[in-house]
């Protein structure tokens, strides 16, 4: 049994990384994430709490996207465990040993409207002008 880190590609639906892990020690989904980063020597700005930035994606002020009427997205990376996005920080999800635990990270966006969020961690997809142009 072993925990797969995928990273999906994005601007479309091929995962540009993707890796089995043998977990034998109690860990979390941020550090067995930087650790498979890091040990393919993939780019990236974070840490096990966030990960801002994978392969010099956009961030900060760069991920920012103005809309008509005063609205903007906001683009990040975020994460599903099993199909589920975990209402807390990468590094607060818990991994147990031999578990066996699907862990997907995504290119996305929260859409900012009036003082209100809306479609927090919405996928990035192919006709995306602002990012993959």
């Amino acid at each position: 049994m072993a925990v797969t880190i995928e990273i999906k590609n994005i601007c479309d639906v091929s995962a540009f990384h993707k890796e089995e892990i043998q977990v034998m020690a109690a860990t979390n989904a941020g550090q067995l994430t930087v650790n498979s980063l890091s040990s393919h020597n993939i780019p990236f700005v974070g840490d096990e709490t966030n990960i801002t930035s994978i392969l010099n994606t956009p961030s900060g002020t760069d991920a920012i996207e103005v809309l008509p009427g005063n609205k903007m997205r906001i683009y990040g990376w975020c994460y599903q465990v099993d199909g589920v996005q975990p209402d807390f920080m990468a590094n607060e999800y818990a991994i147990a040993p031999q578990g066996t635990e699907h862990i997907y990270w995504f290119f996305a966006y929260s859409e900012y409207d009036q003082g209100k969020w809306y479609d927090y961690c919405t996928p990035v997809s192919a006709d995306n002008e602002f990012i993959c142009k």
